[in-house]
């Protein structure tokens, strides 16, 4: 599957995390990569969240001509900042170190790209670890769906500060960590020309 909007998704992966950086930096025995691998890896990671997004069953959380693409921008911009779009954390298990001794992914309790924390349980859609590292569709769903659990709880304030709940868990905290992730996304959806209108790209594709 080939769109605008999966070769935008991979342009600001690309942006903001260069392969190239990662195939010099990536410390973890086991999950080496070229940069080509990388790239390549992106490119799946644009297509999935492209499907995600733009699905008539997947409502946005913005309005708007390009609501979808804005929604698709702060997930990215989400799963960059809970995983740097790195491998193990894609496509898991989150490297545990010598004897499990690695903090990575809370200790192994979370999950995917959006770092989805369940532990050895199941999401509320019924989803394990394994189910969303094996279908990323399913972890941006479970990420969507957090997102706009602290949205709705917080729909009195300021758009800047609907994250709040997701970043403390309480509406009344967590200012500062809701607006990084709201600014992040904002610099995600700006960075490059972003397509649109929605309705040219939704696709009936699961």
């Amino acid at each position: 599957m080939t769109s605008e909007v999966a070769d935008w998704l991979l342009a600001l992966m690309v942006a903001f995390a260069p392969p190239e950086r990662a195939e010099k930096t990536d410390p973890f025995p086991g999950w080496e990569e070229t940069t080509e691998e990388r790239r390549e890896r992106y490119a799946d990671i644009g297509r999935d969240l492209y499907a995600f997004t733009y699905h008539p069953e997947t409502k946005p959380l913005f309005g708007g001509k390009k609501g979808r693409a804005r929604t698709a921008a702060l997930l990215l911009a989400i799963a960059y900042h809970e995983s740097g779009f790195a491998k193990d954390v894609d496509k898991g298990p989150c490297y545990r170190g010598k004897g499990g001794s690695s903090t990575r992914c809370d200790s192994g309790l979370s999950a995917c790209l959006m770092q989805i924390h369940i532990g050895d349980g199941t999401t509320p859609e019924g989803w394990t670890q394994k189910d969303l590292f094996e279908d990323r569709k399913k972890c941006f769903g479970a990420g969507l769906r957090l997102i706009r659990k602290s949205f709705s709880a917080c729909r009195s304030l300021p758009l800047k500060h609907r994250l709040n709940a997701y970043a403390s868990g309480s509406c009344s905290k967590g200012h500062a960590g809701s607006e990084r992730l709201m600014n992040l996304g904002e610099k995600f959806a700006s960075r490059l020309p972003m397509p649109g209108p929605d309705d040219k790209h939704v696709t009936a594709k699961p």
